[in-house]
């Protein structure tokens, strides 16, 4: 809201005179933004997904946060470590400021091996060669 004010002054000979003007209060401060680290860790199926909420430590601004952002917000076995996360604050008249905390994906899961039996019969010379394909195994 912009408020539109007048002033009237009067001089030593009792003349009046008045003006009016308009007042523009511009928010040109960014907010604060404050992240904090995360470690996370890959499900059964090999992804994680994360929330700016996660990442935010106390983002405030003086006129109010309006949304908070992530660059990055799923990750899979090829994220698996250290990785830099960059949070983006929003306040309610379109200042931002960025921090970037660091995600930790962890991958706790096992593989399960699968694997087939076979039968061999020893040669005469007592002795057997495996061949590798009659071998079948493989990672879920």
């Amino acid at each position: 809201m912009i408020p539109l004010l007048s002033i009237l002054r009067q001089d030593d000979c009792g003349n009046l005179a008045t003006c009016t003007f308009t007042v523009t209060v511009i928010d040109d401060d960014a907010p604060v933004a404050i992240c904090q680290d995360l470690t996370v860790l890959l499900d059964d199926t090999g992804n994680a997904t994360i929330t700016a909420d996660q990442l935010n430590f106390g983002s405030n601004d003086n006129c109010g946060v309006e949304s908070l952002a992530i660059n990055v917000d799923t990750f899979d076995c090829s994220n698996v470590g250290a990785n830099q996360v960059t949070l983006t604050v929003t306040d309610i008249h379109g200042n931002t400021a960025t921090c970037v905390a660091s995600v930790t994906v962890l991958d706790n899961t096992a593989p399960i091996a699968v694997c087939q039996d076979i039968t061999l019969e020893l040669g005469d010379d007592g002795t057997v060669t495996i061949d590798p394909l009659a071998i079948r195994w493989w990672f879920q």
